[in-house]
């Protein structure tokens, strides 16, 4: 390891490279690639206009991981490890919550499915349905890259098309110029398609406002920036990952989201929906034991 290590560096220092050392964590980085012994998620962070949604960089391990460690919770993946669930324990989905880490910046997060919302077409908003929702009561981390104007709505109904043909409450981030925060609640009809066309009331009244002169810097062109969307009974509450109060609140239970559309206003933006596998039991028993000490490391 430490000869491969070596070899590394001084490749690395001829192609002119940069050295970041953070506490334990060292990165070293070039052009092309980077090495680091850091267990975060790692993200080229292109310019938006040149990114699909296709578009994925994943890291490796080297030396790669020994497989019965390094397993899937994923049914359908190929490293699967749900045929060592066994004695009571469930598999469950996040968005069920709740879980010990809603928001996920491992690197399991660059497995992430990634989103890109677009600029209005024909003066048409254009809305993206990227999450069903089954549950009550769920939480919905995610992670964007949009320079304002990250718009999300929770919906219900069974199939619309747009959040026009439903019932929503419309989560606006660095909207107005990436001055302003906040929760609306719209009826049937009330939030139009078209760029020119304004919610009317009570649609267009905005509940938890964070407003500012000055930019709230909730959101970034340049950089992924994490929150979290949680309900639990009657109360609607969006997280910033740095804090443990809620940013903004809404105390409303009359609409029962079913779906999850996100929109850009007139421009384009970078989404990962933290949805994930984890399993859940209330015994452990001794021939099992190794692969709960697996689950909770």
């Amino acid at each position: 390891m430490e000869l491969i290590m070596i070899i590394f560096c001084i490749w690395m220092v001829i192609i002119t490279s940069t050295v970041v050392a953070n506490q334990n964590e060292v990165f070293i980085y070039a052009k092309q690639f980077c090495i680091t012994n850091g267990s975060s998620a790692i993200a080229v962070n292109r310019q938006i206009d040149y990114v699909d949604a296709r578009y994925s960089t994943k890291s490796t391990y080297k030396p790669s991981l020994p497989t019965d460690s390094n397993c899937n919770f994923e049914p359908n993946s190929e490293n699967t490890c749900t045929k060592l669930i066994k004695d009571g324990w469930n598999i469950k989905n996040s968005i069920n919550g709740p879980v010990l880490q809603s928001i996920i910046t491992d690197r399991r997060w660059e497995d992430f499915p990634l989103f890109k919302s677009s600029e209005a077409y024909y003066g048409n908003k254009m809305y993206f349905n990227v999450l069903p929702i089954t549950p009550q009561n769920f939480q919905i981390p995610f992670s964007v890259r949009i320079k304002q104007d990250a718009q999300i709505f929770l919906c219900d109904g069974d199939q619309p098309r747009v959040p026009k043909e439903a019932n929503c409450y419309w989560i606006m981030i660095g909207s107005n110029y990436g001055k302003r925060a906040g929760i609306r609640k719209c009826s049937v009809g009330q939030i139009s398609v078209r760029m020119d066309k304004y919610p009317g009331a009570p649609c267009k009244i905005t509940h938890s406002l964070k407003n500012s002169s000055f930019h709230l810097g909730d959101v970034s062109e340049l950089t992924w920036k994490h929150f979290s969307i949680e309900r639990s009974q009657d109360t609607l509450q969006v997280y910033k990952s740095e804090s443990q109060k809620p940013y903004l609140e809404l105390k409303d239970g009359e609409f029962k989201p079913r779906h999850m559309f996100i929109n850009s206003y007139n421009q384009q933006g970078l989404w990962k929906i933290h949805q994930c596998k984890f399993v859940k039991g209330f015994g452990i028993s001794v021939k099992y034991n190794q692969v709960a000490t697996l689950i909770f490391l």
